[in-house]
């Protein structure tokens, strides 16, 4: 849920004083902290995602997980639906990354 509070108050996740007008979201939370742990879910979800592929086609987790993590989450986020967004776009994301290192 998220509103606009009527006097200033602090975000509880940074500490910053947000000012009257500024949206805040359940727990007093500022919308950049909001938007940062969405993020940071969005991630972790992308990364489990890309471990059951790799699971599904037989490999172990490659060294460089991280560029790929990376990348695949730059692109769902780029592409998919920003809210609705699902393990195919993972692995339309994941292709994406496979046909970028053919072109290298």
């Amino acid at each position: 849920m998220s509103s606009v509070k009527i006097h200033r108050w602090d975000c509880t996740e940074c500490g910053t004083n947000q000012g009257k007008n500024d949206m805040w979201h359940e727990g007093d939370i500022c919308g950049e902290c909001y938007d940062q742990a969405e993020n940071t879910k969005k991630k972790d979800d992308i990364e489990s995602l890309l471990i059951d592929i790799f699971d599904r086609i037989g490999i172990e987790t490659p060294s460089n997980f991280e560029d790929i993590t990376q990348f695949v989450f730059e692109d769902v986020c780029d592409t998919a639906d920003p809210v609705n967004w699902n393990d195919d776009d993972v692995a339309i994301g994941f292709r994406r990354w496979i046909e970028s290192q053919v072109e290298n």
